[in-house]
Protein backbone atom coordinates (compact mmCIF):
# COMPACT_ATOMS: atom_id res chain seq x y z
CA UNK A 1 0.00 0.00 0.00
CA UNK A 2 2.84 2.40 0.87
CA UNK A 3 4.46 1.92 -2.54
CA UNK A 4 1.14 2.47 -4.34
CA UNK A 5 0.42 5.66 -2.41
CA UNK A 6 3.97 6.93 -2.96
CA UNK A 7 3.69 6.47 -6.73
CA UNK A 8 0.39 8.39 -6.74
CA UNK A 9 1.75 11.19 -4.55
CA UNK A 10 4.80 11.66 -6.78
CA UNK A 11 2.49 12.65 -9.65
CA UNK A 12 1.13 15.66 -7.75
CA UNK A 13 3.31 18.50 -6.54
CA UNK A 14 2.88 20.13 -3.15
CA UNK A 15 0.66 17.38 -1.81
CA UNK A 16 0.27 17.01 1.97
CA UNK A 17 -0.59 13.56 3.32
CA UNK A 18 -1.83 13.65 6.91
CA UNK A 19 -2.19 10.57 9.08
CA UNK A 20 -2.68 9.86 12.74
CA UNK A 21 -2.11 6.17 13.31
CA UNK A 22 1.18 6.36 15.21
CA UNK A 23 1.04 8.23 18.50
CA UNK A 24 3.83 10.67 17.63
CA UNK A 25 4.32 13.98 15.85
CA UNK A 26 6.38 13.67 12.66
CA UNK A 27 7.10 15.73 9.56
CA UNK A 28 8.59 14.20 6.40
CA UNK A 29 9.40 15.76 3.02
CA UNK A 30 9.85 13.63 -0.09
CA UNK A 31 11.29 14.67 -3.46
CA UNK A 32 10.93 12.60 -6.61
CA UNK A 33 14.39 12.00 -8.01
CA UNK A 34 15.57 11.85 -11.62
CA UNK A 35 12.98 14.19 -13.06
CA UNK A 36 13.02 17.69 -14.57
CA UNK A 37 9.80 18.66 -12.80
CA UNK A 38 9.92 19.36 -9.09
CA UNK A 39 7.57 16.91 -7.36
CA UNK A 40 7.52 17.38 -3.63
CA UNK A 41 5.05 15.85 -1.21
CA UNK A 42 4.92 16.00 2.54
CA UNK A 43 3.70 13.65 5.24
CA UNK A 44 2.49 14.83 8.62
CA UNK A 45 1.77 12.40 11.41
CA UNK A 46 -0.33 14.13 14.03
CA UNK A 47 -1.53 11.31 16.25
CA UNK A 48 -0.31 12.24 19.71
CA UNK A 49 -3.53 13.64 21.17
CA UNK A 50 -4.38 10.80 23.52
CA UNK A 51 -1.26 8.61 23.66
CA UNK A 52 2.45 8.96 23.05
CA UNK A 53 4.94 6.52 21.55
CA UNK A 54 8.72 6.54 22.01
CA UNK A 55 10.85 7.73 19.07
CA UNK A 56 14.56 7.01 19.01
CA UNK A 57 16.50 10.32 19.17
CA UNK A 58 18.65 9.06 16.28
CA UNK A 59 15.60 8.83 14.01
CA UNK A 60 16.93 10.61 10.90
CA UNK A 61 14.23 9.98 8.32
CA UNK A 62 11.93 12.70 9.67
CA UNK A 63 12.66 16.42 9.50
CA UNK A 64 10.80 16.65 12.80
CA UNK A 65 9.93 13.89 15.28
CA UNK A 66 8.45 14.37 18.75
CA UNK A 67 7.29 11.62 21.08
CA UNK A 68 5.06 13.58 23.43
CA UNK A 69 1.49 14.89 23.33
CA UNK A 70 0.57 17.49 20.74
CA UNK A 71 -0.86 18.13 17.32
CA UNK A 72 0.05 19.75 14.00
CA UNK A 73 -1.82 22.59 12.35
CA UNK A 74 -1.80 23.49 8.65
CA UNK A 75 -2.69 26.95 7.44
CA UNK A 76 -3.42 27.36 3.72
CA UNK A 77 -2.68 30.97 2.80
CA UNK A 78 -4.28 32.99 0.00
CA UNK A 79 -0.93 33.25 -1.80
CA UNK A 80 -0.81 29.42 -2.16
CA UNK A 81 1.69 28.73 0.61
CA UNK A 82 1.08 26.20 3.35
CA UNK A 83 2.40 26.82 6.85
CA UNK A 84 2.78 24.02 9.38
CA UNK A 85 2.68 24.77 13.10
Amino acid sequence: MKENLSSIFEKHSNLVYVCGHEHTLQYHKFNKKNTTKKHIWRQINSGAGSKKTFINKNYKKALFAYSNYGFARLDYLKNGKVVIY
